[in-house]
Parts: C-alpha cells; structure tokens; sequence
C-alpha cells in the first residue's frame, strides 16, 4: 500500500511538472510575441527607450547624435557607449574597457571587488575628442579618451579617487570634475588641465545637502544647474550663476522608487531640452528613461 501510495504521487508530480513546463512554453512564447517596443513609428514613444539595465545614465549630444555612458559594473567588454538620433532609438556605439586588468581582486578567485567594478560613469566632448571619466571600485580615476566611441580608447589616471565623478566642459573649454559621496553630505569639485590629464588646483565644496551623489552639471540658459541624487530617496536640482556657485534653493525634481532617480539633461537641436534619468524595475534592472522639460523662473 506504500508503495502504491508513492507511485500515485509521483504520477501526480509527473502530471504537476508536465503542466507546469506548458506553461512555461506559453509565457516564453507571449514573450517572444510581444517584444517591448519603444518607438510607435507615429511620432510617439514608450518608456522606458531602452527596456534594459542601463544604469546611472551620462547623456551629451554632439552635431545630430546623443551618446550614452552607462554603468556596467565587471562586465566585459565594459562601459558601454551608447549612439541614437532622437534619444529612443539607440545602438552600442563602443566600450571604452577590453577587459580589467592590473589588479588582481576583479578576478574571481579569491576577488574582492568583483561585484562593483566600473560605475556611474560621465560622458563629454572636446575639440573632437570623446571623454569618460569613471573610477573603478577601490582605483584611482580614469579618464578615457578616443577621437571615435568605436575606439581605441586609451585613459589618463588621476591622482585620485573621485566618488561619482561628472566631467562638466564649460564654453570657453575648460573642464572640471564635481564629485561625492552620500556619506560626505556634500558635493565637490576641481578644475581640469588643458588636455584633461591631471586635476589643477585644489578641490572646493560647491554644495552642502545630505546624502548626495550621481552629480551631473550641466550649463542651460547661460545658468549652471547641479542635478544630484539622495540615494532611495530623490533627484534634486540646485541653480548658480557662476560654475563654482553659490547654487542656491535646492529643489526636489521627483522621488525615487517610481519617481526615477540620477540623470539630468539634454539639449536638442531645436533648443529644446529633455530630461533623463534611471528607475528600479525589478529584475529588469535600471532602465533609462526620458521626459520633456519645462522651465518656469528662467
């Protein structure tokens, strides 16, 4: 009687796991049929642009196209560089990393840090060349640097270690490095050489609010706009008139969770701006998404 009474049940697994595995052949199916798609090809979109984990987005645009830098963290080829005409349609353009190399704790035996890597990347353009700066877990900063996101990049490394770090490039070319950590409760910020090298002069704190990072800068209107990120929490917007500040009220742009969390802006070619930013979805991850901008004050 034992004996038939686990026969019987494993007749029933069998039949349990046969049902099962049918429904799994028709949600994979439903999945292959109804792809996510972004454009609608009437002039209309959906969000997110890119229904994928694309964190920590850095977006310029420079002519016609916008290029997106992205967090990938230990993958390899790594920190991707993104290309699109119209901020919806995108294609990987490059990677600025072949592979980690030198340190011994991004393998995986016995690694220490091989859950972070490369993170929060920032994305700009001078004189025809492309930069990304980037500070891989525990490094020293990089910037990266190619006359074609395709590649080859090579890379300066700074003499220090800057948390999150934004490559602003002002009008009259130079460039400087705003930076920070939410455990400092600040953001700061150094100025570039020439070529983009080597830090000049020391460090200033240009803004003082709890919990910030993911700082993009970003010069809009002959105005400096501060975009910063309060971890889990909120996007915030902070105004000056000159580079280095004072920026004044800080503002809250929207809270986290579905409200979305660090970006910034983007200007098109027709004078009008977009916002961007990332929001947890799930095991999805982080995609990007994107947002018309108002302005109101100036």
């Amino acid at each position: 009687m034992l004996y038939k009474r686990r026969l019987k049940n494993r007749h029933s697994f069998r039949k349990t796991l046969a049902v099962l595995l049918v429904l799994c052949l028709l949600l994979m199916q439903s999945v292959f049929v109804y792809g996510w798609q972004s454009d609608n090809e009437d002039g209309t979109f959906n969000n997110p642009p890119l229904y994928a984990d694309y964190p920590d987005p850095s977006i310029i645009r420079v002519g016609d196209y916008f290029y997106l830098a992205s967090s990938t963290f230990v993958g390899v080829p790594g920190l991707v560089i993104l290309k699109s005409e119209d901020l919806v349609n995108w294609e990987i353009a490059g990677h600025c990393i072949s592979s980690f190399t030198g340190n011994n704790a991004y393998n995986l035996e016995g690694g220490t840090k091989y859950g972070n890597g490369c993170f929060a990347p920032s994305i700009a353009y001078k004189d025809g060349t492309f930069y990304v700066v980037v500070t891989p877990n525990g490094e020293r900063t990089r910037i990266y640097y190619a006359k074609d996101v395709a590649g080859p990049w090579n890379y300066h490394l700074l003499g220090g270690s800057y948390f999150d770090p934004c490559l602003f490039i002002d009008d009259d070319g130079t460039a400087y490095l705003a930076y920070g950590g939410a455990w400092e409760n600040k953001i700061s910020m150094v100025q570039l050489n020439s070529n983009l090298s080597a830090t000049t002069g020391s460090s200033r704190v240009i803004l003082s609010y709890n919990n910030v990072e993911g700082t993009h800068l970003v010069k809009a209107n002959g105005r400096y706009y501060l975009f910063n990120a309060v971890p889990a929490q909120r996007l915030v917007c902070s105004r000056a008139n000159n580079v280095w500040g004072p920026y004044g009220e800080t503002t809250t742009l929207c809270t986290a969770g579905k409200g979305g969390h660090q970006g910034g802006i983007i200007d098109l070619p027709d004078g009008s701006y977009w916002g961007y930013l990332h929001q947890d979805d799930g095991a999805i991850g982080r995609p990007t998404r994107i947002c018309p901008i108002t302005w109101e004050d100036g």
